[in-house]
């Protein structure tokens, strides 16, 4: 049950996480359109949905610890009772077997009391080993990674689409393309225009291999794509998307990205640096970037937060055609652009589109006048083809479409002037809007570096937590005082034990009535553990979900407000956020969970259970306590000291991978275009293998 319930939460708190990371990336769209409640709003109602979930496990916590403790005192009164009984009778000769008997339970009673607290965290790996699994063994049917399939010594770039039919796995009843048959000749430019959703973007998914078709075929110069393997197909047909992505890292490094898998990857530096240049100077980027603060090194921020859209765009084609490509795709390219920067893209794109096979979706029809042939598409289907002048004497579609966008030719210029004042104004008024985020934010919330928070010893930490969990004194008052009763249940035992011992000297009725009401006292204290760890365990559940909740909030509406700098710190990336979002909270919850209430419980037992030596027989007492006691809480606290700092190391930089991780799946399609999944899994292996590497060598250090 509890298995049911976490795996339940886990995935509760996996869309919270992608809530998270849309948030975190876009934050300064978020601080421009003060978006701040909203967003909160909605991360606060799946942690509501996940904190309903998570109090379901109550019960279960509850009969965990209790059940099994009432068991194994009750095991001691079941013991003892038909020990002297047996005794009494003269079936056991000697009272020695009776107790090597109730000791041998005892010592097997105290080994299954270790394995409990395990439990909890067993069924949390077992409801993640549910998800990671069922990832790891899923096969995707377009293996990146492969090298199965023909790899031709040579791309002449004609594309033909024969009657293609598909639908999105998520909608298979809606056909977007239907029975599409199309011809892009080598070296020619050809654009798909038409209404948003009636299959153009389709297309380009279709010719990356992000999808098959469901019938029909796809074919490069006769070949058909699924026959080809998947890197040779994806470096040879490159794509320039509607929103660049740039990953994080230098000017340099991004654009050499797209050297990947080709026979260009194994070049000297000198000689990429003078590719990446030529690249650059045929997008018209390598002006700008020379203007940058450290030229081709300077840092592009996460997700190219650094660059204006124009620029990443233009970083984005350099990055696209490095490998020079026979085939390149234009996915909208610069329909996220302002006019001004829309007609330096697009100069960039008729620059690099000479020579070679283009495929172009256009959102502005004026963009593509001088393409070789325009395909207009109307729900899945091709409806036209021809050139701009064909089409405007056909008098159809595409000549409605022309009109509605007002590309007079005589018009088109003053037309576009006029966007520009638009466009100067709106950015103006940007300005203020964020000129305005960013002083609120500075009034609101100081800039704080997440590393440089300040590391609280235990009970200063504990200390911190009730004091502002004032709502939840209550639900700690009565965890402990359960925790009380437990924790005296052990002494108890020891009284009554030493006591039942004496019965064994007694004789006849009276040996067995002696013996049933010590029986009866090892059930009573089964009874108290029953009580004290069933209500303590359900209280701990529901403190524990609610501090979860609250600090996962909290934290995630402190860093929402934090100023611009702070998430243009390399370490603060979206992914390095999300994971201290995901696992700083869940630790907190597991301090005030049963945790602590069991180290509670073992305090009140250690210091009872020495006052009451100390008090019966003080001599061997003082002996033990300050004899014995000592080493085992050194070596305790050793421990601890241990496993706390390889903790904190391990979450510091298993962030970092994770940063990488979150980066690679949130821009997957980019990562296939180019064809760096192999790159990105070695560059993710040798993270992870970093941090165990000083982890070990950082292990003798860190025990003191």
């Amino acid at each position: 049950m509890d298995t049911k319930y976490e795996h339940a939460c886990m995935g509760i708190y996996a869309k919270a996480g992608l809530v998270a990371e849309e948030v975190f990336s876009s934050i300064r769209n978020i601080h421009a359109f003060w978006a701040f409640q909203s967003m909160s709003e909605r991360f606060d109602t799946i942690l509501q949905q996940a904190h309903k979930t998570g109090l379901k496990k109550s019960p279960v916590l509850s009969v965990l610890y209790s059940f099994e403790f009432f068991c194994i005192y009750a095991g001691y009164a079941l013991a003892f009772w038909q020990g002297i009984r047996r005794y009494a009778r003269g079936e056991i000769a000697e009272p020695g077997s009776v107790v090597t008997v109730i000791f041998a339970v005892i010592v097997a009673a105290q080994a299954l009391t270790q394995v409990a607290p395990q439990l909890v965290h067993i069924s949390k790996a077992a409801a993640a080993a549910h998800e990671l699994f069922q990832v790891i063994d899923r096969e995707s049917k377009v293996d990146p990674l492969s090298d199965q399939g023909i790899k031709p010594s040579y791309c002449h770039g004609t594309i033909e689409l024969c009657d293609v039919r598909f639908a999105y796995p998520s909608r298979p009843d809606v056909p977007v393309l239907k029975g599409v048959n199309l011809s892009v000749p080598a070296n020619k430019t050809t654009a798909l225009v038409g209404a948003s959703g009636s299959g153009k973007s389709t297309i380009i998914g279709l010719m990356e291999r992000w999808y098959d078709p469901f019938s029909g075929s796809i074919t490069i110069d006769g070949q058909n794509i699924d026959g080809l393997n998947v890197q040779w197909l994806r470096t040879n047909v490159r794509l320039v998307q509607q929103e660049p992505v740039l990953f994080s890292g230098t000017v340099f490094q991004n654009v050499e990205l797209g050297l990947t898998a080709t026979e260009l990857a194994a070049l000297p530096f000198e000689e990429k640096e003078k590719k990446v240049h030529e690249a650059c100077k045929a997008a018209f980027a390598h002006d700008f970037i020379q203007k940058l603060p450290e030229g081709y090194d300077t840092p592009v921020g996460q997700r190219g937060g650094m660059l204006s859209g124009g620029q990443k765009q233009r970083i984005a084609i350099a990055r696209s055609i490095i490998s020079n490509p026979r085939i390149l795709l234009l996915d909208e390219a610069t329909s996220a652009l302002d006019p001004n920067a829309e007609k330096m893209v697009q100069k960039a794109l008729n620059n690099v589109g000479a020579g070679r096979t283009t495929l172009v979706i256009a959102h502005r029809l004026s963009t593509i006048r001088d393409a070789d042939n325009i395909v207009v598409m109307s729900q899945g289907e091709v409806i036209e083809q021809g050139t701009h002048n064909e089409l405007m004497m056909l008098d159809g579609s595409y000549a409605k479409l022309v009109q509605i966008q007002n590309l007079g030719q005589d018009s088109d210029e003053g037309h576009q002037q006029q966007e520009l004042n638009g466009e100067h104004e709106a950015r103006k008024d940007l300005d203020r809007v964020l000129s305005l985020a960013d002083s609120n934010t500075q009034q609101e919330v100081p800039v704080e570096q997440l590393s440089s928070t300040k590391n609280y010893s235990l009970i200063r930490g504990i200390t911190i937590i009730l004091r502002e969990q004032r709502s939840l004194w209550g639900l700690f008052a009565v965890s402990l005082g359960f925790c009380l009763i437990a924790g005296l249940t052990y002494p108890a035992l020891a009284v009554i034990f030493s006591r039942a011992v004496d019965a064994f000297n007694l004789e006849g009725s009276e040996l067995t009535d002696r013996g049933d009401f010590f029986s009866l006292m090892f059930f009573a204290v089964a009874l108290a553990n029953l009580l004290a760890y069933g209500i303590f365990g359900w209280v701990s559940n529901v403190q524990a979900q609610h501090i979860l909740k609250s600090y996962r909030f909290e934290l995630f509406t402190n860093i929402m407000w934090q100023q611009m700098s702070f998430f243009d710190d390399p370490s603060h990336t979206t992914g390095a956020l999300v994971s201290r979002l995901s696992t700083e909270p869940q630790n907190m919850m597991e301090l005030l969970s049963m945790n602590i209430g069991l180290v509670i419980v073992n305090i009140i037992n250690v210091v009872s259970s020495c006052i009451l030596a100390i008090a019966v027989g003080w001599k061997l007492g003082l002996v033990l306590v300050f004899g014995a006691l000592p080493p085992l809480l050194a070596a305790g606290y050793l421990r601890i000291r241990l496993e706390f700092k390889l903790d904190a190391l391990n979450s510091e930089r298993f962030a970092e991978s994770a940063g990488l991780a979150t980066e690679a799946t949130m821009a997957i399609r980019t990562v296939a275009s180019l064809a760096v999944e192999r790159r990105v899994v070695d560059k993710f292996k040798e993270s992870l293998r970093g941090i165990a590497e000083r982890s070990i060598k950082g292990l003798e250090w860190n025990m003191f």
